[in-house]
């Protein structure tokens, strides 16, 4: 049960990244800017990677609605999460890649306009694999003892 709500999260999180490819789209033909096919390559990459980076976070607030029985609570701890890593991601420094609302940011290349290393790929992969496992497997133990 709780891994087809982690999917249906993910998918909404998609169709929204999608919606968001397609306003850029049409802002770009609209405004009659040139853009080639490398840069809307590099923006689907990054809109792709930015649901990847959103996953540790779903599961993150997963955890902690089923921690606490309160969305208000994982809702002010996503406001806060969200502004710290805008913070970290302004600041950069090493807790960035591996602070989990940082992550989006990262996969979206906030702060450099150009394709990930194969060493911050491979880090970006293995932190929001681990926090996604790591919260989903505290998730299903916090409801197992409830239950």
């Amino acid at each position: 049960m709780l891994i087809s709500k982690f999917l249906l999260a993910l998918l909404l999180v998609a169709i929204i990244q999608v919606l968001l490819f397609v306003i850029y789209l049409v802002t770009l033909v609209i405004s009659h800017t040139p853009f080639e096919v490398d840069d809307l390559l590099l923006f689907l990459r990054s809109t792709v990677l930015s649901v990847i980076g959103s996953s540790s976070i779903l599961m993150i607030h997963s955890y902690l609605v089923a921690k606490t029985k309160h969305f208000a609570k994982s809702v002010g701890f996503a406001a806060i999460g969200s502004f710290a890593g805008f913070i970290f991601i302004m600041l950069g420094g090493f807790i960035n890649p591996f602070f989990p609302y940082s992550q989006p940011m990262i996969a979206l290349r906030s702060r450099a306009l150009v394709e990930m290393t194969i060493s911050e790929f491979t880090i970006f992969i293995v932190v929001n694999a681990l926090y996604s496992v790591i919260f989903y497997k505290l998730t299903l133990r916090t409801l197992e003892m409830n239950a």
